[in-house]
């Protein structure tokens, strides 16, 4: 059986070295899906607590709400480190394909059985994780 929740999350980043309008920095209102597949328990009938899903979602995204996201070398990471401006710096251009990877391996790394993570950058586009990628990883950032 499959479960999912759903969470909204705004963020800024840019796809650097990219030619078109997305390496530009601009922002979305991400709405991103985390599916966990499993067995309903005997006693409860839950694949997994909704709430505790929830509250362990956010937490991992936290980092990430309200920031900018940047890849590494990236001349604009210089300029928030000096403004003390939230941002998040990883080791591959922030697109939604590379994000939906990210947030499927944070969640794999805190014991979360995640089957799979849909990050929707607009209404009608969307990327699909389905498998832990380790090589798509935060490096470093400011948390304000």
């Amino acid at each position: 059986m499959d479960i999912s929740i759903s969470i909204e999350l705004c963020m800024g980043h840019r796809l650097y070295g990219y030619q078109g309008k997305c390496a530009n920095l601009h922002g979305h209102n991400y709405n991103i899906e985390f599916w966990v597949n499993g067995n309903p328990s005997e006693d409860l009938g839950l694949v997994v607590d909704f709430g505790d899903l929830k509250r362990t979602i956010k937490g991992i995204l936290d980092d990430f709400d309200h920031a900018m996201v940047l890849m590494d070398g990236d001349p604009f990471e210089e300029h928030l480190k000096s403004e003390i401006s939230k941002h998040v710096i990883i080791n591959v251009n922030p697109s939604a394909e590379n994000l939906s990877s990210l947030w499927y391996n944070l969640c794999r790394n805190e014991g979360v059985r995640v089957s799979k993570v849909v990050v929707r950058e607009t209404s009608d586009s969307c990327a699909v994780a389905e498998r832990v990628d380790r090589g798509v990883r935060p490096l470093r950032g400011l948390k304000c």
